[in-house]
């Protein structure tokens, strides 16, 4: 199963699914807001107020239940960057365990979101926002299964329900592509695991094809609206391990400018344009993003100090690099 846990820390670790940004509700704005600029306590805040007001609705009980689980998955390390990956000072550092008192809450907001979404469905088999969002609790409980019960096979059943559910809101609403992303992200993480593993898996009946996900993935963020930016934060970490290091940089610099307060987006910018070899453009990105955490712009302030001291022995070595070039090439 480690190969199984490396991908999924690497995209749940950028990754969010839920609803997009077409919506109308202040608390639910404001959730979604702070959810995609990766400030889940905020976000907690304003999907309960949601929640209150929309008791009936899976839609709000999904976004709670994300919000809640990512913020969890965030105090383990298990959202965070690669950008530091090489730094053992940074990987070295002490985490957290899990907290039964916040297990608890979780697991009852993915029992009352689950419930939500039969209720709907009892009414009409056919709803396609409860269809959509018990697709997505599946992912969520998987994620939770994965990396907090460490229950890995049982991560992979939910995993297959979520799928199974988003093929069918395919068929049921061709007109409705965000449906989709969930089928992908599973096709995607299934294929993309190493061959000795995918044959272990298959014969328990989980299969992937990983051509197909990144067909699907791409498919939303081009058509979708509702999961349209979960699909482009997707498509930006599939493109780290799947195209040139240049083209998944831009990808995460675009979304680093429409989510500006997500310090993840450019800071896995920055290490690709390193990989790139851009050194110097490198440099400049990693050191503009300390200068906003050194004055609190766009909230960066909130970095931890783990973080910051990988940031800035990250710079003192670009900066070192850059030098020994220029001396050189004036010998």
């Amino acid at each position: 199963m480690l190969g199984l846990r490396r991908w999924l820390c690497c995209i749940l670790g950028l990754v969010s699914f839920g609803s997009g940004l077409t919506f109308a509700a202040s608390d639910r704005a404001a959730g979604l807001n702070h959810y995609f600029n990766r400030e889940f306590g905020l976000a907690v805040a304003a999907f309960e107020r949601h929640v209150a007001n929309e008791q009936d609705s899976p839609d709000a009980h999904l976004l709670l239940t994300k919000a809640l689980l990512y913020q969890e998955l965030d105090r383990l390390g298990f959202v965070g960057t690669r950008a530091f990956r090489g730094d053992r000072k940074y990987r070295s550092a002490e985490k957290p365990k899990p907290d039964a008192r916040i297990n608890r809450r979780i697991l009852g907001a993915l029992e009352q979101g689950r419930q939500s979404c039969e209720r709907a469905l009892a009414e009409s088999a056919d709803d396609r926002e409860a269809l959509h969002s018990l697709a997505q609790f599946y992912l969520m409980q998987a994620a939770h299964e994965y990396f907090v019960a460490k229950a890995y096979f049982k991560a992979l059943a939910s995993g297959q329900k979520a799928r199974e559910l988003s093929y069918r809101i395919g068929e049921l609403y061709p007109d409705f592509p965000d449906g989709l992303l969930a089928a992908g992200f599973q096709e995607y993480i299934v294929g993309k695991l190493p061959l000795a593993l995918r044959v272990m898996i298959a014969m328990r009946g989980y299969r992937g094809n990983k051509k197909k996900g990144i067909e699907l993935v791409e498919r939303v963020a081009r058509e979708g609206v509702e999961n349209r930016a979960e699909a482009r934060i997707l498509l930006a970490v599939i493109y780290r391990w799947e195209r040139p290091p240049e083209e998944a940089a831009q990808a995460f610099a675009r979304l680093a400018e429409d989510f500006p307060r997500a310090y993840m987006f450019p800071l896995e910018a920055a290490d690709l344009y390193e990989s790139a070899r851009e050194k110097a453009r490198a440099l400049e990105l990693f050191r503009e993003i300390s200068r906003n955490q050194e004055s609190g712009e766009n909230r960066f302030d909130r970095m931890s100090e783990r973080m910051v001291g990988a940031l800035g022995r990250r710079i003192e070595a670009l900066e070192r690099a850059l030098s020994d070039k220029r001396q050189r090439k004036g010998k």
